[in-house]
């Protein structure tokens, strides 16, 4: 690049010094000559070495714009992520913020839910100690009502009992009188009375059913009412077990019965004299029985003095039978 630049400036100055020695035409001619091919060669040269330095300034001046646009996108892009990156941090410190105030409010209404739970855990104490209170008042209340009904019942049960005692006392002053009838019917009185204790009521059944076999001869309803009385009180009681034993003679009938119905004669009358024997059976009872004792040598053993001898016994065992008419009547027979 030096050499043409040299070359071109030789060239200029011999075209401007004017130079016309002839002695030096030829010199000059030649060195024209030379210089002038030199000088477009170098020429084109320089001129195509300007071209690529033109092209390699335009390149780099489009590569340096290019560079800049790049930096200049780049620098937008970056101030681009810088404000989203700042946009991000103060969204970041918003939430944090937020999260900090949510977890103070979480914090106190935890605090708050633990006062709640300790104030109801306290309530739920005072009201079980409530309770307790409460059902102490009531057991003592309901104990102490239970005691004055209690003291009431006994009382009201002790003026029923003497009610029930004086009805009874009045029974028998008209049993006494010969008012059999009378007698049943204040008997019955004490057994709808209320109150009255169960020896007393057992008592009264039990007499009604004596009064029914013995004074009225209904033997039936008298094994009715021995009956009633061992279903109705408890076992044990004097008047129960009397019953229960008035009860054995009418079942020992009732297989007398069942031993003449089929024609064992003898068995029957074991079972009658077994009757007549006994202690603590109904009289009239007794006294039907002897009857049959007497039916029984007349009209099927055909022993007519032991007949005899059995109707005439009937009397002795219960003044007020039915069956002594009866009995009279077949001694007529004989």
């Amino acid at each position: 690049m030096k050499n043409n630049f040299f070359t071109l400036c030789v060239i200029v100055l011999i075209i401007t010094s004017g130079c016309g020695k002839k002695e030096e035409s030829k010199t000059t001619a030649v060195i024209d000559k030379q210089t002038t091919k030199i000088t477009a060669e170098e020429l084109a040269a320089a001129e195509k070495a300007a071209a690529v330095e033109k092209a390699a300034a335009e390149k780099a001046t489009a590569e340096k714009d290019a560079a800049k646009a790049t930096a200049k996108k780049l620098a937008a892009e970056l101030a681009a992520a810088e404000a989203r990156a700042n946009k991000l941090a103060e969204e970041l410190a918003a939430a944090e913020k937020a999260a900090t105030v949510e977890k103070a409010a979480v914090e106190a209404r935890a605090t708050e839910l633990a006062l709640e739970k300790a104030s109801a855990k306290l309530a739920a104490a005072e009201l079980a100690a409530d309770k307790s209170r409460a059902k102490e008042l009531a057991d003592e209340l309901a104990a102490a009502e239970e005691a004055a009904a209690k003291a009431r019942a006994n009382k009201l049960a002790a003026e029923l009992a003497e009610d029930c005692q004086k009805v009874y006392n009045l029974s028998q002053e008209l049993y006494r009188a010969g008012k059999f009838i009378e007698t049943m019917e204040i008997l019955e009185t004490t057994l709808r009375m209320e109150g009255c204790d169960e020896v007393l009521n057992s008592k009264a059944f039990y007499l009604i059913g004596w009064n029914y076999a013995n004074d009225q001869g209904k033997l039936e309803k008298a094994r009715a009412m021995y009956q009633r009385v061992v279903d109705s009180f408890s076992p044990g009681l004097k008047y129960v077990d009397k019953a229960e034993q008035r009860l054995a003679g009418y079942s020992l009938n009732d297989l007398a019965e069942a031993a003449y119905d089929n024609g064992r004669f003898g068995a029957a009358l074991a079972l009658r004299e077994k009757i007549v024997e006994e202690i603590g059976y109904d009289k009239e009872l007794k006294a039907k029985n002897q009857y049959l004792i007497g039916y029984i040598y007349q009209y099927k053993l055909e022993e007519l003095d032991k007949a005899k001898e059995a109707y005439q016994k009937v009397e002795n065992i219960h003044p007020k039978s039915n069956y002594i008419f009866k009995a009279e009547q077949k001694q007529t027979t004989l």
